[in-house]
């Protein structure tokens, strides 16, 4: 079954048609004979205004090539960039950076086919620049180039949810507060959306979850902290996971200590100390200590 067309399997197909052609000696007059005229295999070849998509499977009869062929290209060429992209991410959640660092050397950005994944990549290299290689500069620029990358796409919360978690823990090394602040609401507000649509993994929305709240509770947002904080152990609870939910627990009660309701606070603490013995792999206090800027 062909792919919907698209300019990236617009480029393939020609690319496969040309190839195949040519191997078996083929003229452009004879693969279009009976089909279409030879300009329509020049249009195709040059991956230009080519639109008479019907006429495809004729063509790849006539070349004996299986469409199987032209999606597996396909989908080896241009998941490219999601493959590679997941990757950083998941080393970038685990505190990997060294190894990050490297996987973002690897990747081309020229395969990078859309706005979203130059959104990502930029978002992803920011972090890096911020928790590596500590160039507050360099990593600005990035979330700057990211956030540029999102303007006139279908939006992604999570990316944009990351990008504004990145420009606040940016302002945060340079103690711009207010400016952290009111980037990290803007990241609370793409979690609220992400918590309600689901579009990503469990794993991945607490990771993100935990990272907005602990910033958000060391710039002393309590009391938006505490909500997220409430919204992430009701996904966990109705989702029947316990990950994290001890540090969840702490963090929302200090927010309540905070905000002068002890007793919250107390009932809250009672419920994390209850939870100690599960196996925790949140990485509370690496995610403290990313926030510190660097004469704290």
């Amino acid at each position: 079954m062909l792919i919907f067309p698209s300019p990236q399997l617009l480029t393939e197909l020609s690319r496969l048609v040309r190839t195949k052609r040519q191997q078996i000696h083929l003229s452009q007059a004879d693969l279009a004979r009976g089909i279409c005229t030879q300009t329509t295999i020049s249009t195709l070849e040059n991956a230009t205004s080519f639109s008479k998509w019907e006429i495809v499977p004729l063509l790849l009869a006539r070349l004996k090539i299986n469409p199987q062929e032209l999606e597996n290209n396909y989908c080896r060429r241009y998941r490219y960039g999601e493959t590679q992209l997941q990757i950083l991410e998941e080393l970038l959640f685990q505190f990997k950076f060294k190894q990050g660092a490297q996987q973002l050397a690897v990747i081309k950005v020229e395969n990078l086919d859309s706005r979203v994944l130059l959104s990502r990549y930029h978002c992803y290299a920011g972090f890096l620049h911020l928790l590596l290689e500590k160039n507050l500069e360099a990593a600005m620029i990035a979330f700057e180039r990211s956030s540029d990358y999102q303007i006139g796409t279908t939006p992604h919360p999570f990316i944009h949810g990351l990008t504004r978690l990145g420009e606040a823990a940016t302002y945060r090394h340079l103690n711009f507060t207010r400016r952290a602040q009111q980037s990290l609401i803007k990241a609370l507000e793409q979690l609220k959306q992400l918590l309600q649509t689901e579009p990503e993994s469990l794993l991945t929305l607490i990771r993100f979850g935990m990272a907005v709240t602990t910033l958000g509770s060391v710039l002393e947002l309590h009391t938006e902290t505490q909500i997220a904080c409430q919204l992430l152990r009701n996904y966990l609870h109705q989702h029947y996971s316990y990950y994290c939910l001890a540090d969840l627990y702490y963090l929302e009660a200090a927010c309540f200590q905070a905000l002068k309701q002890p007793a919250n606070a107390s009932h809250l603490m009672q419920r994390a100390d209850q939870l100690v013995h599960l196996k925790n792999n949140s990485k509370l206090k690496q995610i403290y200590q990313m926030y510190q800027p660097k004469n704290s």
